[in-house]
């Protein structure tokens, strides 16, 4: 074996275990939503840029750079992580867009199942301190071309702005239909004709993240744990990711705080809380489409606990309160759960925060929740306002623990099949009732755990480590002594109840290659000799030795101990292992358990042959009488 490097092996173990599609899942989607690939105009009398990459422009739309002259500064307030430029409704006024469609067919199998969400958001405003009616829209189509849903953030009104220049961050969040195969985005930045348009947009973002919806809290960054900087947001100009308004409410260290003895604050507090200062009322608010839900809702099951600590300082005038209105799908309130204002009274004299809360049944019209955070002032002299642990919570209907049919998966491939000996597996079920994801736990002797947040999973009578538990998956190391065994039942028991039982079949080895995407397609989790992932910028060189991470290997020599986290005599697959590069018969150096990661996660290292053809080239792995899944790539130069 080639030697590992430490910094591989915490990538690889931190890579390997992570939900399907975890690469594509995590990241910004749109296209140059920066306005970075390509100059920026320097004044309000050069002609609108074109071409704008990655947008088909229209009218007016241009693409600026801050500091132009009359235009946006890099110190006025917006993103902290800008660029040199931003889109800006350019010369002349009138219509002004910029459009981009983006393919979200890969991501079928978890869309279909009502486990995606999207987060939409961007930098809206105007170089002015004037209403700022900018349009970010997001139209999600099916295969046909039609529409399925439609979403939009909008930029901020003159007041949000407190009349000045600014790029204000403005965000939404919900929940991808079934059949959902693309979404057309629109910047919408039309003004009426002047000599220039001076709107603006910066730093726009499409993010998809596979998350259960209901069991688990809906609001986006309720803690302010999410910040634009490390240590929390102490400087002017800042915005809280995840919601849209003012620069004004800062994500504040507990510990920057002196709190009385005896203070009331949140038990599970995190390192930040909502900190509201200035010379103003002020709020914070995100929205998140419901429409995945309408036959819960409209069938009056929806039942939610919306909650949220609120609070202030010690002998202070000011007050926090929070409300949740239900919007219908014209986008009127039908609705709402206000949590009352905490002020100093209610605290007894003493700074700190309180826990309001409020539970009910959505209308049966509702499509959208409007979550609000109420900061207000009653001292010209200062203010002081708190809020923490946001939640709002659909509960999970009863449905029933159970395993859901056709959802015991190769980890790797995510493939149904045979499950083999030591294999990764991800088992789709309904009925766990969680807010989060719970990762894996080791035990005193150091092993992984085999229960985790109530929830058990047992093959035959054996139960299986646990690698993390979410409302929707279980993911799981099958026992090593299902060797030799044609069946097994599966099955799992959480809070003490039982789901159904599945009878699988049992084969001596399962192979899967763990993909970069996560979906079991594309280019695979293969590493360089340097311990870099190869990539399009980053192709492996012929004759040269490339890692492989895969699963499904079977019994081990030595024998494979459930939940062991391997670190000495590392274990082999007893079964023979061949790999094919392009087609061709790669040698292999090595092949068995990753160093530091746990029984059944394991790596073929390999040369790349010298034949090989450059490119992109499909990669498969055999293991005794079983080849790994086709569709799993890498690229040779």
């Amino acid at each position: 074996m080639r030697k590992l490097s430490p910094s591989f092996a915490v990538l690889a173990l931190a890579l390997a275990w992570q939900c399907p599609g975890q690469a594509v899942f995590h990241q910004n989607l749109v296209v140059n939503g920066g306005a970075e690939n390509g100059e920026g105009a320097t004044g309000i009398n050069d002609p609108a840029v074109r071409p704008i990459p990655g947008w088909t422009a229209s009218g007016s739309l241009t693409v600026v750079t801050y500091g132009a002259n009359s235009l946006l500064a890099a110190g006025d307030p917006g993103p902290q992580n800008r660029g040199l430029n931003y889109f800006s409704g350019g010369p002349g006024g009138g219509a002004s867009t910029a459009r981009q469609t983006i393919d979200l067919s890969a991501l079928a199998t978890d869309i279909d199942g009502g486990r995606v969400r999207f987060y939409l958001s961007g930098f809206l405003g105007s170089a002015d301190g004037w209403d700022s009616p900018v349009i970010l829209k997001a139209a999600f189509r099916n295969a046909a071309g039609e529409v399925l849903l439609t979403s939009s953030v909008n930029g901020p009104s003159a007041l949000e702005k407190n009349y000045t220049p600014e790029l204000m961050n403005s965000a939404m969040s919900g929940y991808l239909l079934p059949n959902t195969r693309s979404v057309d985005l629109l910047l919408d930045m039309t003004a009426p004709s002047s000599a220039f348009n001076y709107f603006g947009a910066d730093n726009l973002s499409l993010i998809l993240r596979p998350e259960s919806v209901t069991g688990v809290n809906l609001v986006v960054n309720g803690g302010a744990e999410t910040a634009e900087t490390s240590d929390g947001l102490m400087g002017y100009g800042y915005q809280m990711p995840g919601w849209t308004g003012t620069t004004d409410v800062y994500a504040s260290p507990y510990d920057d705080t002196s709190w009385e003895d005896g203070a009331s604050l949140p038990a599970d507090r995190g390192k930040n809380l909502f900190y509201a200062a200035g010379q103003r009322s002020i709020a914070l608010r995100q929205t998140v489409d419901l429409t995945l839900l309408r036959s819960l809702i409209e069938a009056g099951a929806a039942n939610y606990r919306f909650s949220a600590w609120l609070g202030t300082c010690a002998g202070c005038l000011d007050s926090a309160s929070a409300k949740a209105e239900f919007l219908n799908a014209a986008g009127e309130i039908i609705g709402s759960a206000p949590l009352d204002a905490v002020g100093a009274a209610d605290l007894g004299g003493k700074g700190g925060l309180l826990q309001r809360q409020s539970d009910g049944t959505m209308p049966a019209a509702a499509r959208q929740i409007v979550i609000t955070l109420q900061f207000v002032s009653n001292d010209p002299l200062q203010f002081f306002a708190y809020a923490d642990s946001v939640s709002f919570v659909i509960k999970s209907p009863a449905t029933g623990l159970s395993i859901q049919s056709g959802g015991i998966l190769n980890s790797a491939s995510v493939a149904g099949g045979a499950v083999a000996p030591g294999e990764m597996v991800t088992i789709r079920t309904t009925g766990v009732d969680l807010e989060s994801i719970v990762r894996m736990q080791l035990t005193q002797d150091g092993r992984v755990s085999t229960s985790l947040a109530g929830a058990k999973l047992y093959f035959d009578g054996t139960q299986a480590p646990l690698l993390y538990v979410n409302s929707s998956e279980i993911a799981a190391i099958a026992p090593f002594d299902l060797a030799g065994k044609a069946k097994a039942d599966v099955r799992i028991d959480y809070k003490g109840v039982q789901s159904n039982t599945v009878s699988i079949d049992v084969a001596a080895t399962a192979p899967g290659l763990f993909t970069q995407e996560g979906t079991g397609q594309g280019v695979g989790l293969i590493y360089t000799d340097g311990w870099q992932l190869v990539s399009a910028a980053n192709p492996a060189a012929k004759g040269s030795v490339v890692t492989i991470i895969w699963t499904g290997g079977g019994q081990t020599d030595p024998g494979g101990v459930d939940g062991r986290m391997e670190t000495q005599s590392l274990p082999k697959p007893n079964a023979g292992v061949s790999v094919k590069i392009g087609g061709q018969a790669a040698e292999v150096v090595y092949t068995g358990a990753v160093p530091y990661s746990w029984a059944g996660l394991l790596m073929a290292q390999v040369k790349v042959p010298s034949g090989v053809a450059t490119g992109v080239v499909p990669v498969q792995l055999t293991a005794g009488g079983s080849t790994s899944q086709s569709g799993v790539t890498m690229v040779v130069k």
